[in-house]
Protein backbone atom coordinates (compact mmCIF):
# COMPACT_ATOMS: atom_id res chain seq x y z
CA UNK A 1 0.00 0.00 0.00
CA UNK A 2 1.18 3.58 -0.86
CA UNK A 3 2.36 5.55 2.11
CA UNK A 4 3.74 8.95 3.30
CA UNK A 5 7.58 9.19 3.80
CA UNK A 6 7.22 10.73 7.20
CA UNK A 7 4.68 8.34 8.25
CA UNK A 8 7.59 5.72 7.29
CA UNK A 9 9.79 8.07 9.32
CA UNK A 10 7.53 7.68 12.60
CA UNK A 11 7.65 4.12 12.00
CA UNK A 12 11.41 3.68 11.64
CA UNK A 13 13.05 6.95 13.12
CA UNK A 14 16.43 6.27 12.26
CA UNK A 15 18.43 5.33 9.35
CA UNK A 16 21.96 3.43 9.71
CA UNK A 17 24.78 3.41 7.14
CA UNK A 18 27.88 0.84 7.00
CA UNK A 19 31.12 2.08 5.80
CA UNK A 20 35.35 1.46 6.26
CA UNK A 21 37.02 3.45 9.21
CA UNK A 22 39.13 5.26 6.72
CA UNK A 23 35.80 7.00 4.87
CA UNK A 24 34.73 8.29 7.68
CA UNK A 25 37.10 11.44 7.69
CA UNK A 26 35.53 12.33 4.09
CA UNK A 27 32.21 11.89 4.93
CA UNK A 28 33.00 13.96 7.56
CA UNK A 29 34.31 16.77 5.46
CA UNK A 30 31.75 16.78 2.36
CA UNK A 31 28.95 16.18 5.07
CA UNK A 32 27.70 13.99 2.43
CA UNK A 33 27.37 10.07 1.23
CA UNK A 34 28.07 8.92 -2.63
CA UNK A 35 26.88 6.21 -4.34
CA UNK A 36 29.73 3.74 -5.69
CA UNK A 37 28.79 5.24 -9.65
CA UNK A 38 29.27 8.62 -7.89
CA UNK A 39 32.56 7.86 -6.56
CA UNK A 40 34.01 5.37 -9.33
CA UNK A 41 32.78 8.07 -12.20
CA UNK A 42 35.01 10.47 -10.30
CA UNK A 43 37.74 8.43 -9.49
CA UNK A 44 38.16 7.90 -13.62
CA UNK A 45 36.98 4.24 -12.85
CA UNK A 46 33.99 3.29 -14.80
CA UNK A 47 35.01 0.25 -15.69
CA UNK A 48 34.37 -0.91 -11.93
CA UNK A 49 29.86 0.23 -12.19
CA UNK A 50 28.25 -2.61 -13.86
CA UNK A 51 30.22 -5.29 -12.65
CA UNK A 52 29.96 -7.09 -9.16
CA UNK A 53 32.69 -6.81 -6.82
CA UNK A 54 34.24 -10.02 -5.77
CA UNK A 55 35.86 -7.90 -3.20
CA UNK A 56 36.81 -4.67 -1.74
CA UNK A 57 37.97 -2.04 -3.88
CA UNK A 58 39.58 1.12 -3.01
CA UNK A 59 39.51 4.24 -5.45
CA UNK A 60 41.63 7.01 -5.54
CA UNK A 61 38.87 10.17 -5.56
CA UNK A 62 40.91 13.88 -5.87
CA UNK A 63 43.83 11.84 -4.45
CA UNK A 64 41.94 10.29 -1.39
CA UNK A 65 41.62 6.83 -0.70
CA UNK A 66 37.64 5.65 -0.76
CA UNK A 67 37.19 2.10 0.50
CA UNK A 68 34.09 0.54 -1.26
CA UNK A 69 32.91 -2.85 0.21
CA UNK A 70 32.11 -5.94 -2.24
CA UNK A 71 29.12 -7.23 -3.59
CA UNK A 72 30.29 -11.00 -2.78
CA UNK A 73 26.06 -12.25 -1.93
CA UNK A 74 25.04 -10.69 -4.96
CA UNK A 75 24.80 -13.91 -7.53
CA UNK A 76 22.70 -13.57 -10.59
CA UNK A 77 21.79 -17.53 -10.32
CA UNK A 78 19.24 -16.52 -7.10
CA UNK A 79 17.79 -13.78 -9.26
CA UNK A 80 15.04 -14.01 -11.84
CA UNK A 81 15.10 -10.08 -13.40
CA UNK A 82 12.42 -8.71 -15.00
CA UNK A 83 11.82 -8.38 -18.59
CA UNK A 84 14.43 -6.47 -20.83
CA UNK A 85 17.00 -6.42 -17.75
CA UNK A 86 21.07 -8.20 -17.45
CA UNK A 87 22.70 -8.49 -14.68
CA UNK A 88 24.99 -5.76 -15.25
CA UNK A 89 22.20 -3.34 -15.86
CA UNK A 90 21.52 -4.92 -12.12
CA UNK A 91 24.54 -4.25 -10.92
CA UNK A 92 24.47 -0.62 -12.26
CA UNK A 93 21.51 0.02 -10.95
CA UNK A 94 22.56 -0.74 -7.28
CA UNK A 95 25.68 0.88 -7.91
CA UNK A 96 23.75 4.40 -8.64
CA UNK A 97 22.57 4.37 -5.30
CA UNK A 98 23.52 5.20 -1.58
CA UNK A 99 21.61 2.56 1.09
CA UNK A 100 20.61 2.43 4.57
CA UNK A 101 18.90 -0.02 6.87
CA UNK A 102 16.14 1.16 8.92
CA UNK A 103 15.78 0.82 12.27
CA UNK A 104 15.25 2.69 15.92
CA UNK A 105 17.07 3.83 18.53
CA UNK A 106 18.12 0.16 19.84
CA UNK A 107 19.83 -0.43 16.01
CA UNK A 108 18.88 -1.06 12.57
CA UNK A 109 16.60 -4.09 11.71
CA UNK A 110 17.48 -7.57 11.78
CA UNK A 111 19.05 -7.79 8.45
CA UNK A 112 21.03 -4.23 9.37
CA UNK A 113 22.30 -6.01 11.98
CA UNK A 114 23.51 -9.02 9.63
CA UNK A 115 25.31 -7.12 7.16
CA UNK A 116 27.11 -5.35 10.58
CA UNK A 117 27.82 -8.71 11.35
CA UNK A 118 29.48 -9.98 8.49
CA UNK A 119 31.90 -7.30 8.32
CA UNK A 120 32.37 -6.89 12.18
CA UNK A 121 36.61 -8.48 11.70
CA UNK A 122 36.77 -5.23 9.70
CA UNK A 123 35.86 -2.94 12.47
CA UNK A 124 33.62 -1.08 10.36
CA UNK A 125 31.91 2.17 11.50
CA UNK A 126 27.66 2.87 11.16
CA UNK A 127 26.28 5.96 10.67
CA UNK A 128 22.61 6.62 11.79
CA UNK A 129 20.11 9.20 10.99
CA UNK A 130 16.89 10.78 12.01
CA UNK A 131 14.98 9.38 9.23
CA UNK A 132 13.11 12.64 8.99
CA UNK A 133 16.18 15.03 9.38
CA UNK A 134 17.77 12.94 6.12
CA UNK A 135 14.22 13.12 4.38
CA UNK A 136 13.76 17.19 5.11
CA UNK A 137 18.03 17.89 4.38
CA UNK A 138 16.99 16.24 0.77
CA UNK A 139 14.51 17.78 -0.97
CA UNK A 140 13.67 16.76 -4.22
CA UNK A 141 15.86 13.82 -3.80
CA UNK A 142 15.06 10.16 -5.22
CA UNK A 143 14.63 8.27 -2.00
CA UNK A 144 13.03 5.02 -2.74
CA UNK A 145 12.18 1.59 -0.65
CA UNK A 146 12.58 -2.15 -0.96
CA UNK A 147 10.81 -4.87 1.15
CA UNK A 148 13.88 -7.16 0.41
CA UNK A 149 17.94 -7.02 0.72
CA UNK A 150 18.28 -6.29 -2.64
CA UNK A 151 22.33 -6.93 -2.64
CA UNK A 152 21.43 -10.31 -1.21
CA UNK A 153 18.88 -12.69 -3.73
CA UNK A 154 17.60 -15.92 -2.64
CA UNK A 155 15.91 -18.50 -3.75
CA UNK A 156 12.00 -18.95 -1.56
CA UNK A 157 9.82 -21.76 -2.34
CA UNK A 158 12.06 -22.81 -5.51
CA UNK A 159 11.41 -19.30 -7.06
CA UNK A 160 14.23 -17.44 -7.49
CA UNK A 161 13.63 -13.46 -6.09
CA UNK A 162 12.98 -11.11 -8.52
CA UNK A 163 14.92 -8.09 -9.48
CA UNK A 164 14.57 -5.04 -11.78
CA UNK A 165 12.77 -1.60 -12.24
CA UNK A 166 10.29 -2.48 -9.50
CA UNK A 167 13.35 -3.60 -7.17
CA UNK A 168 12.88 -0.10 -5.42
CA UNK A 169 9.60 2.14 -5.52
CA UNK A 170 8.92 5.68 -4.12
CA UNK A 171 7.13 5.94 -1.13
CA UNK A 172 3.62 6.60 -2.77
CA UNK A 173 3.98 3.32 -5.52
CA UNK A 174 4.84 0.87 -2.88
CA UNK A 175 3.07 -2.53 -2.64
CA UNK A 176 3.59 -3.08 1.15
CA UNK A 177 3.52 -0.68 4.48
CA UNK A 178 6.17 0.97 5.86
CA UNK A 179 6.79 -2.03 8.03
CA UNK A 180 7.54 -4.08 5.61
CA UNK A 181 10.46 -2.07 4.25
CA UNK A 182 13.83 -3.65 4.14
CA UNK A 183 16.25 -1.32 2.70
CA UNK A 184 16.20 2.48 1.41
CA UNK A 185 17.54 3.99 -1.23
CA UNK A 186 18.92 7.41 -2.44
CA UNK A 187 19.85 7.36 -5.84
CA UNK A 188 23.11 9.46 -6.59
CA UNK A 189 24.00 11.27 -3.59
CA UNK A 190 22.54 11.84 -0.43
CA UNK A 191 23.11 15.44 1.91
CA UNK A 192 23.65 13.84 5.75
CA UNK A 193 21.83 16.53 8.13
CA UNK A 194 23.49 18.18 11.54
CA UNK A 195 22.46 15.58 13.72
CA UNK A 196 24.18 11.95 12.07
CA UNK A 197 25.87 10.36 14.96
CA UNK A 198 28.51 7.64 14.17
CA UNK A 199 28.93 4.94 16.53
CA UNK A 200 31.20 1.65 16.61
CA UNK A 201 28.42 -0.83 16.95
CA UNK A 202 24.68 -1.13 16.44
CA UNK A 203 23.82 -0.05 19.77
CA UNK A 204 26.70 2.47 19.92
CA UNK A 205 27.40 4.68 21.61
CA UNK A 206 26.74 7.35 19.19
CA UNK A 207 28.61 10.58 18.96
CA UNK A 208 28.31 14.12 16.80
CA UNK A 209 29.36 13.12 13.42
CA UNK A 210 29.78 17.02 12.68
Amino acid sequence: MPFDQLAFAARRPYLFHLTARDNVARIRRSLSLDSMAQLASEAGRKDLIAVRRREHVTVKVRGEAVHIRDQTPLHEGNMLLENGWTFARFVRYLNMRVFFWPGSSDGPISYGLRHFERYIGERPMLLRVSTEELIRANPGARIVYCRYNSGSPRWSRGIPSPRGETTFVPANLAPFSPAKVVEVAVLDRVRLPKGTTVGSSPSGPWRRLF
